[in-house]
């Protein structure tokens, strides 16, 4: 720290370099009035977070501070238990009894991306399909794709249905 009333040397020593440079210590200490002030604010735990104060006390007081706040989110969230929901004889007992639109083109994408990335295809590849979405879309149509899609209510039940219950 420079003091007040004293002239600054001309030459500069590695610390004051490094400061230009911008690449000083971890230890920042914004300059107070008094000493005392400064070490008063770590003693009792008035440091903010968006202070200027980087001692090693003064981080442990902000990630004290950070740890409180992320525990207060965490005690608001409600859990959820999931319970599955068995279907007998092949129904759909959540959702619509087709596959959506929403569905489809997750289950088009993600397997289009499988193909892209060299995974083998599953069905005989057509002549004219050279585009990987073309021949998901026809590993879709043909049934040949062992995926389920989940669906999900809001209270935790779940059924894992076959995406060939749902192709009409």
């Amino acid at each position: 720290m420079v003091e007040e009333g004293k002239p600054s040397k001309s030459k500069k020593g590695k610390a004051s370099k490094r400061e230009e440079k911008g690449r000083s210590d971890d230890v920042v200490v914004t300059i107070a009035s008094d000493v005392k002030d400064a070490t008063s604010e770590v003693s009792t735990g008035e440091v903010q977070s968006g202070s200027t104060l980087r001692t090693p006390q003064g981080y442990q007081q902000v990630q004290l501070q950070q740890q409180q706040e992320q525990s207060l989110k965490s005690s608001n969230e409600i859990s959820i238990n999931l319970v599955e929901v068995r279907a007998e004889d092949g129904k759909v007992l959540i959702g619509p009894s087709r596959l959506t639109r929403f569905e489809k083109a997750r289950i088009i994408g993600a397997r289009a991306l499988q193909l892209s990335l060299g995974a083998p295809a599953l069905i005989k590849i057509p002549k004219d399909a050279v585009d990987p979405i073309v021949i998901a879309e026809h590993e879709l149509n043909s049934k040949a794709l062992p995926i389920s899609i989940r669906r999900i209510l809001p209270d935790g039940h779940y059924q894992d249905i076959p995406i060939a219950w749902l192709m009409n």
